[in-house]
């Protein structure tokens, strides 16, 4: 398998977990917070996976300016949602709480902008 076609496919799974992040919480159906611990832990493993193949796929290219950027925005997203889910466990998440949604909405533009960066690689 390519490593952009590996690089999509993390990507696909990196949109379902998000998606499923936000159904839990609005939803809260039975074994949400479980659920919601696990899909935690998928998503750290799933944000490393896309900086190993996006680190690999630009390298292979030689393109150091923009591994170094991708570098950061990696960076800067692990950073974001570590602080945001140890700020935020499971047990004390509320979507209607102002800080709760403000940092929801900081984790979504740093989302969009490393998905961004992960299309762009794959262009």
């Amino acid at each position: 398998m390519s490593e952009i076609l590996a690089l999509r496919q993390k990507l696909e799974t990196f949109g379902n977990i998000s998606q499923e992040f936000v159904r839990f919480v609005q939803a809260r159906p039975e074994g949400w917070q479980r659920n919601h611990i696990s899909l935690r832990r998928t998503l750290q493993e799933t944000i490393a996976a896309l900086g190993a193949t996006g680190r690999r796929v630009l390298s292979q290219r030689g393109d150091a300016a923009m591994l170094r950027e991708f570098e950061n925005l990696h960076s800067r997203y692990r950073r974001l949602v570590s602080l945001h889910q140890a700020e935020w466990p499971v047990f004390s998440i509320d979507p209607e709480n102002p800080d709760y949604l403000h940092s929801m909405d900081v984790l979504g533009a740093a989302y969009l902008e490393f998905v961004k960066a992960i299309n762009d690689i794959c262009e």
